[in-house]
């Protein structure tokens, strides 16, 4: 009974593995999400439970809001208003167009929306 006889072993650094390790680093690249440098604002609350408790509201009513993630802004106490902060409902965009879509789509329903110039 003859046995199978196995090619040649693989290359280690050869051309297919090269190009196959090039393919999968482009997959991963382009896999992996956008930096977040835009910001949408849904409102501004007097705590951090109450601007937690709209994002959820939002996001069950407003299909664009599916797929970002909210972050609540601290604004401290002022001189002006010592006793008083502020936390602000945002989300992450990537792009100011998505953003300003957003707030589009929002506001054709009412639902309050500005878009977070970066760095703000």
């Amino acid at each position: 009974m003859a046995l199978p006889v196995a090619g040649p072993a693989p290359v280690i650094g050869g051309p297919a593995q090269t190009e196959m390790g090039a393919e999968l680093e482009a997959l991963a690249a382009a896999s992996e999400p956008a930096p977040v440098t835009h910001r949408i604002q849904l409102g501004a609350f007097s705590s951090r439970e109450l601007a937690l408790e709209a994002w959820r509201a939002a996001r069950e009513q407003h299909e664009p809001l599916q797929g970002l993630v909210a972050q609540v802004v601290e604004v401290p106490a002022t001189v002006n208003s010592p006793t008083t902060r502020v936390f602000r409902l945002q989300a992450g965009v990537a792009s100011e167009a998505r953003a300003r879509e957003i707030c589009a789509a929002l506001s054709a329903v009412r639902q309050a929306c500005v878009y977070v110039l970066p760095g703000r």
